[in-house]
């Protein structure tokens, strides 16, 4: 078994369970976009960061993807991770508008429900939103 430390709960979990999972099971929330239960997971949504620290050293890593280790202290909180999460919620808005009213998730759309959380209202950068034609 593996012991760790999240946002200073102690938890114990076997060897191969990942971050989000341990997090899970100790009541700790950690938002997630591209993560589904029954698939191998990518981190390829970058919300999930957590703030891992060990051996005297911290990095920002992906909890659906970082398998525990002995001794870990993770931070899913931190100032750097509600940093990058803006930060990444800012490039997907570039992208996506949060302006949803055509959209049938619109109320129930968990990119929605982090740019409020994290009061990210539009993105930062000059992108030019083409409007897509009405299918």
């Amino acid at each position: 078994m593996i012991h760790l430390k999240i946002n200073g709960i102690p938890v114990e979990v076997e060897k191969g369970t990942t971050v989000l999972t341990a997090a899970k099971k100790i009541g700790v929330k950690i938002p997630t976009l591209c993560y589904l239960e029954n698939l191998l997971p990518d981190g390829s949504c970058r919300i999930c960061v957590v703030e891992i620290t060990a051996n005297g050293r911290s990095w920002v890593d992906t909890a659906c993807t970082a398998q525990c280790s002995e001794g870990w202290e993770v931070d899913t909180m931190s100032a750097k991770v509600v940093d990058s999460r803006r930060k990444t919620l800012d490039l997907l808005l570039s992208e996506h508008s949060i302006s949803c009213f055509n959209c049938e998730a619109n109320g129930d759309c968990k990119l929605q429900d982090l740019c409020v959380e994290y009061g990210v209202e539009k993105t930062s950068y000059s992108v030019e939103q083409k409007a897509k034609p009405i299918d």
